[in-house]
């Protein structure tokens, strides 16, 4: 099923500027977001002094409301006529403007608690909440335009893994930026004067300021960039029935009919668990888990060898499953299979650092585990997006079939009625996942930041949700080829 074509005429790729254009959006999208989704709890928690509960409580509204607005907005954008920039284009430049503005104000507060006070401040509170939900609504609605473009397109397999390279690679880079950007900041200050009207509080503030406006203009240009070189005139042709209220309704349940697709949706929500406590937690697990012990110099080289282990070990081990891959004779599931365990072996390995090890030693296996932990994450996106866009074409086809017993109906006309629900509903998952996720953590960190034993416990943790990820993994049936 990860080939499909229509009968006039021969399936679609990005290649050329077309794939370069579509990749660099998405990581246009990822560069500023990224930064803000796994820094903002810990900015403000250590430097504009709000209770830990209540800056995930924030990040958790937030994942809410991107989860609605996932199913609104899939349903929406599929159910909607091509005009003369296309179906889903135009829904990118829709919500850049508000998208911008949100990730730089994100970083200024305008009122934050007073000094030495209670960190139970009200203003800031609505003011984050707020903001966090007007950039969750923009956010989402590029991010929903920008994935459900893809089984579009792109329609082979061979051309979908090659999207998915480009992107892990890109993927891997914003990442770097995303948590390295912070970890060098967090080398350079007094850790223990960190408060935004202690001696380190105003250079934070400064330089988050500076380089999420640089990264967010970054991020601009290569949405634009995408917006002009994917095009999507081959929508031009296609037949569009208007729908009812009701019908529209009834699309939003489409996708949960699919046995593989619930599956794999189970299986990227327990990923999500797991991968939300990492962004909570890697800067209070350098801090305090690996820094237990260490001397000032040698817990300041911690966070700067952090980037060093972020993006060689993210290209080591995407090397190293691109071998793989081909060994396996380019079978996906297989791959992907053994990717995931080694995924949960190494989330479970963490657990080493409960003990306190000598610098040299925590040096090697941080590298060693977390590298594995870190590599393994970033390289199932080789694997991933193209499964999924296999799945919407096996429902698709499944869809096209019913219904042709009715009326005349065309696969790819199928794939763009459904390709946003199918999406929009991963998103919404993801959003409520995290949402979840980042409140009770929030909640077990509350009064625990800098209790070692709940920061690694927390981190340890993840494993078990990654252990149900590969049990559903296992269970997916579906032709790759």
């Amino acid at each position: 099923m990860g080939e499909t074509q229509s009968s006039s005429q021969s399936p679609r790729e990005l290649r050329g500027k077309k794939l370069y254009g579509y990749a660099f959006g998405n990581f246009g999208l990822m560069l500023a977001s990224m930064i803000a989704g796994s820094y903002s709890f810990i900015y403000y928690t250590y430097t504009i002094n709000l209770d830990p509960a209540y800056s995930a409580m924030g990040s958790s509204i937030s994942g809410f409301t991107g989860a609605i607005f996932s199913i609104i907005f899939g349903v929406i954008i599929d159910n909607k006529k091509p005009g003369r920039f296309g179906k889903r284009r135009p829904f990118i430049l829709l919500g850049l403007p508000v998208w911008i503005i949100t990730i730089i104000l994100n970083w200024t507060p305008p009122l934050p608690p007073p000094a030495e006070t209670t960190v139970i401040y009200w203003p800031t509170i609505a003011y984050v909440w707020t903001l966090g939900i007007i950039r969750s609504i923009s956010g989402t609605m590029i991010g929903i335009a920008m994935m459900s473009m893809l089984p579009e397109q792109s329609q082979t397999l061979k051309n979908r893994t090659k999207v998915a390279e480009v992107q892990g690679i890109l993927q891997i880079v914003s990442s770097v930026f995303s948590i390295g950007i912070p970890m060098i900041l967090q080398s350079v200050i007094d850790r223990d004067s960190a408060k935004y009207w202690e001696s380190s509080g105003p250079f934070i503030i400064s330089a988050i300021i500076i380089i999420s406006s640089i990264l967010t203009a970054i991020g601009t240009i290569l949405l634009i960039f995408m917006f002009f070189t994917v095009d999507e005139k081959f929508l031009k042709n296609m037949e569009f029935e208007k729908k009812s209220v009701i019908d529209t309704f009834k699309q939003t349940f489409v996708p949960i009919k699919d046995k593989n697709y619930r599956k794999f949706l189970g299986m990227r929500v327990f990923n999500s668990i797991g991968g939300t406590m990492i962004g909570m937690m890697v800067i209070p697990f350098v801090t305090y888990v690996l820094g237990r012990g260490k001397t000032i110099s040698q817990a300041d080289f911690l966070f700067l060898f952090y980037p060093f282990v972020s993006i060689t070990t993210k290209f080591l081990w995407l090397w190293i499953w691109k071998k793989i891959h081909k060994w396996t004779g380019n079978d996906i599931m297989k791959t992907y299979k053994r990717c995931m365990t080694v995924y949960v072996l190494s989330a479970a390995a963490e657990a080493i650092f409960f003990y306190v090890f000598t610098f040299e030693i925590t040096l090697i296996l941080f590298f060693l585990i977390y590298g594995a932990l870190l590599g393994s994450m970033f390289s199932m996106n080789l694997f991933s997006p193209p499964l999924m866009n296999a799945i919407i074409d096996e429902g698709a086809k499944k869809i096209a079939l019913k219904m042709s017993k009715e009326k005349n109906v065309n696969y790819e006309q199928v794939v763009s009625q459904i390709s946003g629900s199918y999406y929009g509903l991963l998103n919404f998952s993801f959003s409520i996942s995290g949402a979840v996720t980042t409140f009770f953590v929030g909640l077990i960190f509350s009064g625990n930041e800098k209790n070692y034993l709940v920061i690694n416990s927390i981190f340890v943790s993840m494993s078990f949700f990654f252990f149900l990820s590969w049990i559903l993994l296992r269970t997916i049936k579906i032709e790759l080829k």
